[in-house]
Formats: C-alpha cells, structure tokens, sequence
C-alpha cells in the first residue's frame, strides 16, 4: 500500500476494507482515485451534491449514461445496467472510466483531467485560455486542493507530480 493511501485511510479514518473497491477501477493510478473519492464524497457512498452527483465518485446521472456508451470503446470494465449510482463498485467503475477517458484527452494532464471531471470541457477552456482565476470557484478550489493533496503525495514518494500512468 503507498504511503498516499494510507494518508488516505488515516484522514478519513478508514478502515482497510473500504479501499477494496478501488480494485474495480478502470484508471491505474489508485492513489489518484482515493484522493478524489476522498475530495468528492469523503468517502460516503450516500453523498448527493446539490448538482445532482451521486456516490463516492460524485458521478452526475447524465454522465452517467454517457460514459456507460463511451465506456466500452475505451476498454473499461462497466456496471450491468440497471444501476445505482450509491453502490460503492459503480460509482468507482463509472468514476474511473470517466478518468480514462479524460486522462487520454487530455495526455495525462492531471489539472486538465481533474477540471473537466469537475467543471467539464468549459472549464479546461477556460483555464488554457485565460487563467485559474476564469475558472468557477467550486471548480478552481476541487483542483487546487486535488493538486495539494496529490502533491504533497507525491513528495513523500519522491516522485514526478505530473507522470503518465500506464493505461490510463
């Protein structure tokens, strides 16, 4: 387990079995989808946002859908339809593959990745065009704070910030 999960666990006072679900992930950086469950939902699979998102991964029902078409041309492992957007493994499944996706968009930029999922493709127009500050505000701080934490990670484990996962 790296030393970025643990963290994880530590901060939002898991217990171990509760990082299980991050073996239905369709990204390969794990450490990457723990913070953001851990930013999304504090690891409530009940959380509903005022938007509408649903589940740890925070996935909004339309996105949902989306993915589920998009999801298996890029190779990712999906949920059997019908499904709950509260059930830890969908939420993940969905999550992540959303993540693939976008991590394949973008050439594995993190900040890039992180906006769209966030605040869509608007946001990341936004932000190569004009500035963070263009960004909206809920948006701008899910990123910057995704950035910290993922940050500050990665220097424990002394490596880049901005590496390319293997595979999405």
């Amino acid at each position: 387990m790296s030393e970025c999960l643990i963290a994880v666990v530590l901060a939002f006072n898991l217990s171990l079995d509760r990082l299980d679900v991050l073996t239905h992930s369709n990204y390969q950086n794990k450490d990457v989808v723990a913070l953001m469950i851990g930013v999304e939902s504090a690891w409530n699979p009940d959380a509903v946002s005022p938007a509408g998102a649903v589940g740890l991964m925070q996935v909004m029902p339309a996105t949902a859908k989306l993915v589920m078409k998009a999801g298996k041309e890029a190779g990712c492992s999906l949920p059997s339809v019908p499904y709950n957007l509260k059930d830890p493994t969908t939420s993940v499944q969905l999550g992540t593959c959303l993540l693939r996706i976008l991590h394949k968009k973008y050439e594995g930029d993190l900040i890039k990745v992180w906006l769209d999922y966030h605040g869509g493709p608007r946001a990341v127009y936004q932000f190569t065009s004009h500035s963070i500050n263009r960004v909206n505000p809920a948006t701008r701080d899910y990123v910057l704070r995704l950035a910290r934490l993922y940050m500050n990670c990665v220097d424990k484990l002394g490596k880049q910030c901005y590496t390319k996962p293997e595979g999405g």
